[in-house]
């Protein structure tokens, strides 16, 4: 083989040693729910919060079992009339992780009673707000889920990233959660049913944390709402949805690929004049 030829080849080897090198995210799985509420959770008085494995339509993202809470309950909720809160136990942060997880609004209810749900995280020293990090909630027949577009939680904290971005109700029947299936239309016309897995990611740096979650009824407890949680994690490195590995795209493959090709060539010219 000429030395051009073995540049080239060298150059193609030092391209997939490189990409198979490639430092990858490291996850620290905080909670799946596979062993229910974990020790210390708190769930508002006459709440309804629970586990469950996969019901129809609804899968967990992680593990056997997702968490959940309804709007079946009696808390009064600012903004709302009655529902369920849920506060987890303190939890550590170390600085530079982000911290994810995965949320899923289900209703049947709609136009004139937005029920909402939304996720705090707290500082678990003096239970301030430290960022809201997921809102939800059903309005006219054909409204964005979320986030909540004027719900009382406010807008989601900037730094704050969904995946995707923004969803919608998908008219598919869903559940039950706590004693009741949701969709698939809801009040008012228009689909009903759930948003699909939406992740929440942020990075809080270095503390000690809680969560806070909250789905309420609006102007009626006759329709319920919930909201279901799964996968919340801890992740070093590149903050990637963690059922979705990092693979790069085809363009970046096909850039980098004709850059070692390029300098393979390069090296090639300068042998044959050498000659």
């Amino acid at each position: 083989m000429s030395r051009g030829r073995m540049g080239v080849v060298a150059g193609v080897a030092a391209l997939v040693t490189c990409l198979a090198g490639a430092p990858q995210a490291q996850a620290v799985i905080l909670e799946g729910f596979e062993s229910g509420l974990p020790a210390g959770t708190v769930v508002s008085a006459g709440g309804v919060a629970g586990t469950s494995g996969a019901v129809p339509n609804l899968a967990p993202t992680e593990g056997s079992a997702f968490g959940f809470l309804d709007t079946t309950g009696a808390t009064p909720i600012a903004g709302g009339t009655a529902g369920t809160t849920v506060l987890s136990p303190a939890f550590a942060v170390p600085g530079g992780l982000t911290l994810s997880l995965d949320l899923n609004f289900l209703t049947s209810d709609g136009d004139g009673f937005p029920d909402f749900a939304y996720v705090h995280l707290l500082n678990s020293a003096d239970a301030s707000l430290v960022a809201t990090l997921y809102t939800a909630n059903t309005t006219g027949p054909g409204a964005q889920a979320i986030p909540c577009l004027g719900c009382p939680p406010g807008a989601v904290s900037a730094g704050v990233t969904l995946s995707p971005a923004t969803a919608f109700l998908d008219g598919i029947e869903t559940g039950p959660l706590g004693g009741v299936t949701y969709g698939p239309g809801k009040f008012g016309g228009g689909p009903g049913g759930s948003t699909g897995w939406v992740q929440s990611s942020y990075i809080p740096g270095a503390g000690s944390y809680t969560l806070f979650f909250a789905v309420t009824d609006v102007g009626d407890t006759g329709v319920d709402s919930g909201l279901a949680v799964d996968n919340v994690q801890l992740t070093e490195g590149r903050p990637e949805r963690p059922t979705q590995p990092f693979v790069p795209e085809p363009s970046s493959l096909l850039l980098l690929g004709l850059g070692g090709l390029g300098m393979g060539w390069r090296k090639f010219r300068r042998n044959r004049k050498a000659e």
